[in-house]
């Protein structure tokens, strides 16, 4: 139960006034923390809004889905330059990388290479860079990798 100051003052009992007094002396320095606290709290409050109100929320530009799809054209035709094919999607670069890997396979068997199968070599070599600069599915990552890694083998064992 709590008692006022005013209710204290009326005991008779002076022990039992000064254990009164005691208690609500704790009551009140708990009372002065806890309103501190929410002191603090709320100035903190008012800065991080005052902050928030000096930001400009930047106004969103409309998409162009147009633009964006020409932009992705664009990166197609300057793979179609680099490679000398013509990219649909996913499918036909992964139809490439396979005819390209197949025959990267047949020639790592050999010893040497003439001079039109280096000439092939070079051009799967272009066009597996050109092809490492797009961003690729699963399948066509792995082939891209497999097709990089029997290139490097056939460079380092048969063309010297």
């Amino acid at each position: 139960m709590k008692l006022t100051l005013e209710e204290i003052k009326k005991i008779d009992d002076p022990e039992e006034r000064l254990r009164l007094l005691k208690e609500f002396e704790k009551q009140v320095e708990e009372e002065l923390r806890e309103a501190a606290k929410l002191e603090k709290e709320q100035i903190k409050e008012l800065e991080r809004k005052r902050k928030l109100e000096g930001v400009a929320v930047p106004e969103q530009e409309p998409v162009n889905l147009e633009q964006l799809f020409g932009q992705e054209q664009e990166e197609d035709k300057n793979l179609e330059e680099r490679t000398g094919m013509i990219v649909a999607d996913s499918t036909g670069i992964q139809y490439r990388l396979e005819k390209d890997l197949e025959t990267l396979q047949a020639f790592v068997n050999y010893r040497t290479l003439n001079e039109e199968q280096k000439q092939e070599v070079a051009k799967i070599e272009g066009t597996i860079s050109a092809f490492k600069y797009i961003n690729p599915s699963k399948e066509v990552a792995e082939k891209l990798t497999a097709s990089m890694g029997l290139l490097e083998q056939i460079k380092k064992y048969t063309m010297g």
